[in-house]
């Protein structure tokens, strides 16, 4: 993860201190799985879910999301 920040790269991971790389808590996987989906849409249709509770995750993505227009410029204008 250092190694991204160092870049400049967005990334985003999820830590569940006692979760396992399957998941087979219902609540972690519950979790694991809205979140994957919360992304795709924010990712993809850049749409965000209303729930207050999800602000906090968008605002990181939204920063992320700036980082990553940042990195394409760059790359656009040294291909020129």
């Amino acid at each position: 993860m250092r190694a991204f920040r160092s870049l400049k790269k967005p990334v985003d991971l999820i830590m569940l201190p006692s979760g396992k790389h399957i998941m087979t808590n219902p609540k972690q996987r519950l979790y694991s799985e809205t979140t994957k989906f919360d992304w795709f849409r924010f990712w993809l249709n850049d749409e965000e879910d209303p729930d207050p509770s999800k602000a906090g995750r968008y605002a990181r993505w939204r920063e992320l999301r700036k980082l990553q227009e940042e990195n394409m410029k760059k790359l656009s204008t040294r291909q020129e």
